[in-house]
């Protein structure tokens, strides 16, 4: 019986979706990482350093902010990386189609990170083989809708409102889903290399039913999810620590 959630083979060095892999070191991604290291040791030793405690002051700021959709997205993305391809295709349905601009739009809706994590997220949908229309929909649709922010905005302007402002960022992000799906259709943007055909004969009640039979959670299998979500959101992580070290 197949252990559960077994990930795809590891993709090779040259796969345009995680560069670096195979290649050396990423000295700009350790260079930044570095940068902001140099940042929190500055600001929690209290070193008064002309424009350096400034900078070392804003990092902080901004990293208390986005920790925490980072970890969320890290995590999202080493779980994702063991789920196969299959259910993807399944939840998201075809995504040549109105209908899985939708129901990406609606994954979108429903999960619950900021705007850094979901970046993790969409990079791994794409990989593992959404279509650019589906990608663009769900990053549209997330950032708009967590949690907190609907119960923050049910107090400040009251229900109606708050469902009107969620309805408005689906419509938002479906208008923008099949904009792409046609911009596709005529050859003005390239088709996601990682889509295939959903494959009729597949079940996944059944298949979910003998994987989660046979999942057992270890902490090798915990590892193996972080280490897995660490890798493959470098690529992000690389363009985060750029923005937060160099804003625009």
């Amino acid at each position: 019986m197949s252990s559960c959630c077994k990930p795809d083979p590891a993709p090779s060095s040259g796969d345009h979706c995680h560069p670096g892999h195979g290649s050396g070191v990423d000295y700009l991604l350790w260079s930044m990482l570095g940068l902001i290291a140099a940042g929190f040791a500055i600001h929690f030793t209290d070193l008064d350093i002309p424009y350096l405690s400034m900078f070392a002051h804003a990092v902080v700021s901004l990293m208390s902010v986005m920790w925490w959709g980072i970890v969320g997205g890290i995590i999202a993305v080493g779980v994702m990386s063991k789920i196969p391809r299959e259910y993807f295709q399944a939840i998201m349905g075809r995504g040549d189609t109105v209908g899985g601009v939708i129901r990406a739009t609606i994954a979108g809706l429903f999960l619950d990170l900021c705007s850094h994590g979901i970046l993790m997220v969409g990079a791994k949908l794409y990989e593992r083989g959404a279509s650019l229309a589906q990608v663009m929909a769900f990053l549209i649709a997330s950032p708009w809708n967590s949690i907190t922010l609907t119960l923050i905005l049910i107090s400040l302007i009251g229900l109606p409102w708050t469902l009107a402002f969620i309805g408005g960022s689906a419509l938002i992000a479906i208008f923008t889903g099949i904009l792409y799906l046609q911009l596709v259709k005529r050859g003005v943007l390239p088709a996601n290399p990682n889509q295939q055909e959903p494959n009729p004969d597949f079940n996944m009640k059944a298949d979910f039913k003998q994987r989660w039979t046979a999942f057992k959670f270890t902490p090798a299998w915990l590892r193996d999810v972080l280490t897995n979500g660490f890798s493959e959101s470098l690529m992000v992580m690389r363009w985060l620590s750029s923005v937060l070290c160099w804003p625009p």
